[in-house]
């Protein structure tokens, strides 16, 4: 259930409850009967056993809870978005799957990650499988613009884990680089889920399908990259959900890292020195590289609801629907963010 997968009983914050009551119960209804499985193999195939017991098993589910609210703020039926909402969670584990195999991974929602349980061979095969699954059911929906998107953003998370090895093998401090990969490896899938409503939507002209659908690819970037920041952040809270400081452990130089380099001349000199730089986390500099990485990721949320806000408008010139029902989560999603300790 969404609730569950986003920790609204199990944080007790007011945010979350709030947030809960503004999703339409049609949404809920749909998440709840989207079965997110190897539907072309059947549940007793060895491949879904391993994938639904790790990399499938609760979640935030925010990448189809995304792609059902913007599809219905675009007025898209639910029966033809609850497919594409079942895809984007298919392809976010087969990327966990790889993920945790060159992460040398051990936990995984505080559970133990799918290549313990498994191994790294089968982990890779499992996510080479989910993979597969994804092109099979876009391509069964008959939009070849979206079997593109789908390949082109496997093809980007890809291309960001290569650009992230690189950058650790060979040490390189660069902010833009860094916003590169959280480029490819977060905002490229919240586009997608983003861009799904508007290329299924009725439009009356091209123009405006164009004009609606860069909106919603600069909303779902800005939601990427500040989704992505955040996250840097909380890779150095031992909350339990994840393994504490992997990255730098395995030598990725996430944004808060990057950050720190450029405040802290010791750290610097020593990972320039091919020496290993590990941040003491109550240190004054460190606080204030988690915090301009803080910020920057709340200036991502302000553009995207400036992007949102502005969807928003230009669909309720020509809706006899009350778009509130939808803008109203989805903004709440921004705000989940901004605040998401988790």
């Amino acid at each position: 259930m969404i609730f569950l997968c986003f920790g609204y009983l199990k944080t007790g914050k007011a945010m979350d409850l709030t947030f809960f009551d503004a999703i339409p119960q049609e949404i809920i209804n749909q998440l709840s009967d989207i079965e997110f499985s190897l539907e072309s193999v059947g549940n007793e195939h060895e491949v879904n056993r391993l994938v639904e017991k790790t990399v499938l098993v609760g979640g935030k589910r925010i990448r189809p809870l995304l792609t059902l609210l913007m599809g219905r703020l675009f007025q898209v039926p639910l029966d033809k978005l609850a497919p594409y909402a079942r895809i984007i969670e298919l392809l976010h584990a087969a990327s966990l799957a790889h993920d945790d195999v060159i992460d040398n991974a051990t936990m995984r929602r505080a559970n133990p990650s799918i290549n313990v349980v498994a191994s790294n061979k089968k982990a890779v095969l499992a996510g080479d499988f989910l993979f597969a699954e994804v092109i099979i059911a876009v391509s069964e929906e008959g939009n070849l613009t979206l079997v593109k998107e789908i390949a082109k953003v496997i093809q980007k998370l890809s291309d960001g884990e290569w650009q992230q090895l690189k950058i650790a093998q060979e040490r390189i401090l660069s902010h833009e680089l860094v916003e590169e990969v959280a480029l490819n490896k977060t905002a490229s899938v919240l586009t997608w889920c983003s861009i799904v409503g508007p290329y299924l939507a009725n439009f009356e002209s091209e123009i405006e399908r164009d004009k609606l659908v860069l909106l919603a690819r600069d909303f779902g970037r800005h939601l990427g990259l500040a989704f992505q920041f955040i996250d840097d952040t909380l890779d150095f809270q031992a909350t339990g959900q994840k393994d504490f400081m992997l990255d730098e452990e395995n030598g990725v130089l996430n944004a808060v890292m990057v950050e720190w380099f450029s405040l802290d001349h010791t750290a610097r000199a020593q990972f320039e020195n091919q020496e290993q730089a590990i941040p003491d986390i109550s240190c004054d500099l460190f606080n204030k590289a988690l915090k301009k990485v803080r910020e920057r990721a709340l200036d991502h949320l302000k553009s995207a609801r400036k992007d949102l806000d502005e969807m928003t408008k230009v669909l309720a010139k020509t809706s006899s629907v009350d778009l509130s029902i939808y803008h109203k989560p989805l903004s709440l999603i921004l705000d989940f963010l901004s605040n998401r300790n988790y």
